[in-house]
């Protein structure tokens, strides 16, 4: 499950459209991103770092990750850029993490999950 207004927003940022440019995925068509990440993963010589841009990591964090550079911190990711940023995210997710679960007890079902509005919102 994604949000696709959400992931289209960060495939078009121009580090990442560059990034992912070069890697052979064609960013401004989003299908065809998610089948050559598909096919990548399936594929299994090699796995495809930049699934973090797919996961909303930020491409600073994903290209030095792909550099093997030495990293500043670690939480959902390795952080390259900015970890004070970074650091604010895991907390988010932390806290997304305890409320979906929360409400996954309750009966809630995951596709109910992804359009909850008041989750989502920062």
């Amino acid at each position: 499950m994604y949000r696709p207004t959400k992931l289209k927003e960060d495939i078009l940022k121009e580090e990442t459209f560059l990034l992912l440019s070069s890697l052979g995925y064609e960013p401004m068509h989003m299908g065809k991103c998610l089948s050559h990440l598909m096919r990548k993963l399936k594929c299994r010589e090699e796995f495809p770092h930049e699934i973090g841009c797919f996961l909303g990591y930020p491409v600073e964090d994903v290209i030095g990750f792909i550099q093997n550079r030495p990293c500043k911190g670690v939480g959902a990711w390795k952080v390259y850029g900015n970890l004070n940023q970074a650091n604010k995210s895991f907390q988010r997710f932390e806290q997304c993490t305890e409320v979906y679960l929360s409400m996954l007890k309750t009966g809630k079902k995951i596709q109910e999950l992804a359009v909850n509005k008041e989750v989502y919102d920062e």
